[in-house]
């Protein structure tokens, strides 16, 4: 299959995962709440929460695996894949054991300090957590499976598994429905069958499609052990920085202005969230390409596999964000009906750094190829963690929240022009042109844009109803796309595109 084809038929599958998963945990989540009621709901929210915690280390240590994965199969080199791959599931066997006895030696603290449990529902959470803690060792443990197979591009079948996991916790809420006592345990326990499943259905796949890579359980290199944790590690460190900036805001916007503000941010944070989740898409499918590329020692079509891929991860964002910042007031009407007076403005400042990061989403890749990621690394930590104290200031001296949001893209542009900068020095490339091409020509286009696309629902006038909002939104998503994809992709591109999509 040929690489262009592939990247096709990973993105079309990517969507309709996330389509699938979309919908399903919609539904779900209607269906447990109704089922369990609003306290054993949140009960059950609360114990996944502190399991939870590790799921910002999921993308990490995936992504980590995956780029020496990926470097080995562009060398050419399948001994070094091999022992990557072993080495790799070594790690995470032992990761995940030291995460059961952490969770295991702290629970005593979490229960009496930490959660606030009635005290007739103390013996089922404590099952639950016990659960929960199973539920994380097993999403560890299908770490190494997961990098394997995106290592290898075979993303659409790991959005077929991640597809089928999602309608099978669909089918766990369906169940609690027929059953008659303990639904709370019942539930928690079909949630991680699913989860296991998924697991199986991974490593499955692995041992067919990838015979040629053996597991060898108990098999490891020290010096891939260090390579590999020093840049888990350093993954770890920009990771720790967003949570750090994202859960920041909210605790430091619910200290000064109390919940109603921290629920206007907690909404936008999901609106942002499924934008970030379609956008993603095309960063995903570029990268093990990326890394391949750069294995290969080919440094140039890396490259302009790194700008295609931005390009393209700034116009899907561009195509969702402008639309929903035009319209934002009537789509939280139809979804919300009451919201917080400050959610359509939080809204659509958060918007405004996230862009910003797609301009450069696939240069962010290059960097991690290249893997000399310390320096930049703490820069991202520095610029991502500075918004908290500048934050503090800012709400300490009574100023507006959108300052706090103006700190955001600031350090964002910072971190921008760095993946430009380092990925261009590792390289050797020239960089003047394009920090032209990749920041200030998609800035200057999505302004005007914006403006245009807000000049003409003032025109045809706004409140249209449902179908007409729906309507509204979907012509100005399409109108954007192909807009912005004349004004920002080169011709070559376009027409490598046209071509993929006639096959």
């Amino acid at each position: 299959m040929q690489r262009n084809k592939k990247i096709l038929i990973n993105s079309i599958a990517v969507y309709a995962k996330i389509a699938v998963n979309t919908i399903a945990t919609l539904v779900a989540t209607k269906i447990v709440l109704q089922e369990l009621g609003a306290y054993e709901f949140g009960l059950y929210n609360l114990i996944a929460g502190v399991i939870v915690m590790l799921s910002f280390l999921n993308t990490a240590l995936v992504f980590s695996i995956q780029r020496f994965l990926s470097i080995a199969m562009g060398e050419g080199n399948h001994e070094r894949l091999e022992m990557v791959y072993n080495t790799g599931t070594f790690l995470h066997v032992a990761i995940a054991a030291a995460v059961v006895v952490v969770f295991l030696l702290i629970k005593p603290l979490l229960f009496c300090y930490v959660l606030n449990i009635e005290e007739g529902y103390v013996a089922t959470a404590s099952v639950m957590y016990y659960i929960m803690i199973a539920s994380a060792a097993v999403t560890l443990l299908s770490i190494p499976f997961s990098a394997l197979i995106q290592a290898y591009d075979d993303i659409y079948y790991f959005a077929i598994t991640e597809a089928i996991a999602g309608l099978l916790k669909l089918g766990a809420a369906v169940a609690i429905i027929y059953i008659a006592c303990e639904k709370l345990i019942a539930y928690t326990v079909l949630m991680v069958v699913a989860l296991i499943i998924g697991f199986l259905l991974k490593y499955l796949w692995c041992g067919w499609a990838y015979g040629d890579v053996k597991i060898r359980f108990f098999t490891f290199d020290k010096a891939i052990v260090r390579e590999i944790s020093g840049f888990i590690g350093w993954n770890t460190l920009g990771s720790t920085a967003s949570l750090i900036k994202s859960q920041g805001v909210a605790i430091l916007l619910n200290s000064f202005l109390g919940a109603i503000i921290n629920a206007a941010y907690g909404i936008a944070s999901q609106v942002n969230g499924l934008i970030n989740t379609m956008s993603a898409t095309m960063t995903t499918v570029f990268t093990p390409t990326i890394m391949r590329l750069h294995g290969e020692g080919n440094d140039l079509k890396m490259w302009k596999v790194a700008k295609l891929s931005s390009r393209l991860s700034f116009i899907v964002s561009a195509s969702i964000a402008i639309p929903v910042i035009v319209y934002l007031p009537q789509i939280l009407d139809l979804w919300l009906g009451a919201y917080p007076e400050s959610t359509v403005m939080l809204c659509r400042l958060v918007f405004l750094p996230f862009l910003l990061c797609q301009m450069t989403a696939g240069f962010n890749r290059v960097v991690y190829a290249i893997g000399r990621v310390n320096v930049f690394m703490r820069i991202y930590f520095a610029a991502m963690a500075s918004v908290i104290p500048i934050g503090y200031v800012v709400l300490k001296l009574g100023m507006g929240i959108e300052y706090i949001f103006y700190a955001m893209i600031i350090a964002q542009l910072l971190i921008s022009y760095c993946e430009l900068y380092y990925s261009h020095k590792y390289t050797g490339l020239g960089l003047r042109k394009e920090v032209v091409q990749h920041l200030v020509i998609p800035i200057a286009v999505f302004c005007v844009l914006l403006c245009v696309c807000w000049w003409l629902a003032e025109v045809v006038g706004m409140n249209q109803g449902s179908l007409g909002v729906v309507m509204s939104v979907s012509g100005s998503c399409v109108a954007v796309a192909v807009v912005g994809s004349i004004l920002i992709l080169s011709k070559e591109e376009i027409m490598s595109i046209r071509g993929l999509l006639k096959r």
